[in-house]
């Protein structure tokens, strides 16, 4: 069978060393014209580091060319790089805030000249009293017309903190989990979650990852931060959302470094992490690799309904039996950087290898007892970035073979408690009359095409084209019911195309900033109904949509500014909603895709830049048409289109430093998520403005962070605290006459009710200042508390972590 796949035909019984080298080829021809223009370059290259008297490295030092517009600025690690064309002499003019300046002379004789280490005397003309503090790469992010939260991930992993945990932080962005260590976890964003948010590695759309970018296991030692935005996306990430996306930023090809972390905790948990970089001295090339190892016994209480003798249920605190979990991931790069073929050129294998037991589906109504999951996956990549001139050019390219097994084959009926009913007979399997024997395979293909051209100083025009394609065949014996017909042996496919062109100014003069972009979004779709009432009719999708959006920033003064954003988007469903997931969700081949108004409007300003005291208050308005959401069915869940949805809510940030060293983080969020528009039939009369269900609408965080030196120790401690507040919430739809009031108190606690909830983390680290090495407690749910999350499934009590973490970066 011959399956169109972007710029290639697919043949989809070609095995897997053949789809490797097909891979491979592609990524070599889409260079040659690229390779061609850089081939008849002559380009040498200047590099260098700058210190100061006191051998710390200096960033932000501005290295310029005299007489040219050619420079650099120092890294994080105080090196720089600066291309030049022809051999020769230069000067090189060096200067930084409160430091002297130098001129260095450099002859340029080999293709790449190291200057000596350049060391920088302190300026004694600097005034005393005057505090001059430059912006950071996050900072300048938070300062961008779109909004942007930053969560610099490097200051937080001295801790044992789950990115659950990190980014449930931020103000707007309420993080739910289904349960322990590897359930799923959905990010909601000023009232929108779900796929309504995408999600993203280095700027690339992570569906082609599959579980090995699963939320809950992934350490935060891999990322160098994570970008939260809010309302409108900027073409470079270019794909369809509502209500924001998140990016998550690996840490960047610069110097040398291993990071190697483990740790362990309550429930047999163990969690190990090691990445690392080694650039090969003399030459371009660089080695990366990756991995992590996550397993975890997730035996923690729940509390459960147990029927008992007179036919009638209890309620039991149980522990759960059969929710085991074990994974490996690694990953392998390499690549040259920094070269006249390429600023980067980087290709990479990885494996990913899961095995779940499967304790309950989308409630807690049943325990299962012998239900298992696996997941393999084979990802290969392929990244090349190229500027010349004014013009600069990503390209991305990756291919993925992801392969599950779900196991359900058992005879006989678990309670909670661990025990097996009596005298049951005809079962087959614990989640259907029937069980499962599901082989799926998925084979996924995602592209990436992002350029920019500067038009001077202040505008540019940006470009970018995603490709996510996927193909999905299988098998299932156990799902043969009319004329024995398995219909997971029907190929079901699966295409979505996102463009995007945008263009950035700035009016200097106005004290204006603009990003405007225009979106078009394509879908199509072919698979198998298997409802019976249908009779397996095939199902076409073919859908095309536009958007457009405009976020405009003006600035008071340096410390103030205010910011406007409109969006008019559209969200298509992923594979996985029309498709199911082979486990608890269902297929639903008649979704249509949503669409969307935001509307988003802030005011940031600094209250004291000497304690970095700052505030950012946001209010936020969506519309949303053909509302998609997940609907629990029992122990499965489908997702569908539901009634129109308005969401118009406020959130406000403050952060600071208390006294010295003492910081502290405070958002609160309140939003408003109502059905609309729903008819005029009694159940529409009903529910017209009623609250969405199974959605928060009111929490707060608090973070406090305080880094110290104790005891007379040489090195470092840090403390943290965490405080997580989430008001009640309803579990299912009800009339908006009934709705109890805002920390209204609930006398009578129903299962329809999911109650307020206060979560608080602790934990404390040191760092040695002499060995490569720092050690961490931390404490998750120090209340022991009981928290709900996704259809009122239960998270651990109080969990114990202890970690340890190791950093190499001089070889």
């Amino acid at each position: 069978m011959q399956i169109f796949r972007g710029a290639a035909i697919v043949n989809s019984n070609m095995n897997l060393s053949n789809k490797i080298r097909l891979f491979i080829t592609c990524g070599y021809l889409s260079l040659l014209p690229i390779y061609g223009t850089a081939q008849r370059q002559s380009n040498f290259f200047i590099t260098g580091k700058i210190i100061n008297a006191s051998q710390n490295v200096l960033p932000g030092i501005t290295i310029r060319i005299q007489d040219t517009d050619k420079g650099a600025v120092t890294k994080a690690d105080g090196t720089f790089k600066i291309g030049v064309a022809f051999k020769g002499d230069y000067t090189l003019n060096v200067s930084g805030l409160g430091y002297e300046a130098r001129t260095i002379a450099v002859a340029v004789a080999n293709r790449a000249v190291e200057v000596p280490t350049i060391v920088l005397e302190e300026s004694i003309d600097v005034l005393n009293e005057v505090v001059i503090k430059g912006k950071s790469q996050e900072q300048e992010k938070r300062e961008e017309p779109i909004r942007i939260d930053v969560i610099d991930t490097k200051k937080l992993q001295v801790q044992s903190l789950s990115l659950p945990q990190v980014i449930n932080q931020t103000s707007g962005v309420k993080v739910r989990q289904g349960g322990g260590i590897g359930s799923n976890v959905v990010i909601n964003i000023n009232g929108l979650e779900g796929n309504a948010i995408r999600y993203f590695k280095d700027d690339i759309p992570l569906d082609y990852l599959g579980n090995a970018f699963n939320l809950s296991l992934l350490p935060i030692d891999q990322l160098e931060n994570i970008e939260v935005y809010k309302g409108v996306l900027p073409v470079k990430l270019g794909i369809d959302a509502l209500g924001g996306g998140v990016n998550f930023l690996t840490k960047p090809n610069l110097a040398n470094f291993v990071d190697a972390s483990v740790s362990y905790g309550t429930f047999n948990t163990l969690q190990a992490n090691v990445n690392g970089l080694y650039n090969i001295k003399n030459t371009p090339l660089f080695i990366g690799f990756d991995g992590y190892h996550v397993s975890s016994d997730n035996d923690f209480e729940n509390e459960v309904l147990i029927a008992n003798d007179m036919a009638q249920f209890d309620t039991v605190n149980v522990t759960r039996f059969h929710d085991k979990i074990e994974t490996y991931y690694g990953s392998l790069r390499a690549g040259i950087k920094d070269h006249f073929l390429a600023d980067l050129w980087e290709v990479s294998y990885a494996r990913f290898d899961l095995e779940d037991e499967v304790q309950n589906g989308t409630s807690l109504e049943e325990a299962f007892g012998e239900v298992m999951y696996f997941e393999t996956a084979d990802i290969f990549t392929h990244r090349y970035k190229r500027t010349l001139g004014q013009f600069t050019a990503d390209l991305f390219v990756s291919y993925s073979e992801v392969n599950t097994f779900l196991l359900d084959t058992a005879t006989i009926v678990y309670r909670w408690d661990g025990t097996i009913l009596p005298d049951v007979q005809g079962v087959n399997g614990e989640t259907s009359p029937s069980g499962f024997i599901r082989n799926l395979k998925f084979e996924n293909w995602t592209g990436r095409l992002y350029a920019t051209y500067d038009l001077g100083e202040n505008h540019q025009i940006m470009l970018n084209h995603n490709l996510v394609d996927s193909y999905r065949i299988g098998s299932d014996p156990r799902s043969i019911f009319d004329n024995n017909f398995d219909r997971f042996t029907v190929p079901a496919l699966y295409q979505r195309n996102v463009s995007g062109l945008g263009i950035t100014s700035e009016f200097e003069k106005l004290n204006l900033k603009n990003q405007a972009s225009f979106k078009r979004y394509q879908v199509n779709s072919e698979l198998i109904d298997r409802r019976r009432e249908f009779n397996d009719r095939q199902i076409v999708i073919d859908d095309a949509f536009y958007g457009a959006g405009n976020s405009t920033k003006y600035s008071f003064d340096d410390d103030r500014f205010l910011r406007l954003s409109y969006e008019y988007t559209t969200r298509i469903p992923e594979a996985q909603d029309y498709f199911g997931d082979g486990l608890f969700q269902l297929q639903n081949p008649e979704l249509v895709p949503e669409r969307s108004h935001n509307i988003n409007l802030g005011y940031y300003s600094y209250l004291d830049r000497q304690k970095n005291y700052w505030v950012d208050l946001n209010f936020f308005y969506r519309y949303v048409n053909d509302n998609i959401q997940t609907i629990p069915l029992g122990l499965t869940s489908q997702t569908q289109n539901t009634d129109d949805v308005r969401s118009v809510g406020a959130e406000l940030v403050v952060k600071g430093e208390i006294i010295e060293d003492l910081r502290f983080n405070a958002a609160l969020t309140y939003q408003e998520v109502r059905l609309v528009n729903i008819g005029n039939n009694a159940t529409g009369r009903i529910n017209e403005g009623a609250r969405l269900a199974n959605l928060p609408f009111a929490f707060a965080n608090l973070n406090l962070t305080y880094r110290t030196e104790l005891f007379n120790l040489s090195g470092h401690w840090n403390f943290y605290l965490n405080y997580s507040f989430t008001e009640k919430y309803l579990l299912s739809t009800i009339p908006r006459r009934l709705e109890p009031a805002l920390f209204e108190e609930i006398g009578n606690f129903t299962d329809g009710i999911i109650p307020t909830q206060h979560l608080v983390d602790a934990g404390a680290s040191y760092e040695f200042s002499k060995l490569p090495f720092t050690i961490a407690l931390d404490v998750y749910n120090v209340l022991n508390d009981q928290i709900f999350d996704n259809f009122r499934l239960q998270r651990p009590g109080r969990m114990l972590t202890a970690k340890v973490r190791y950093q190499f970066k001089k070889f």
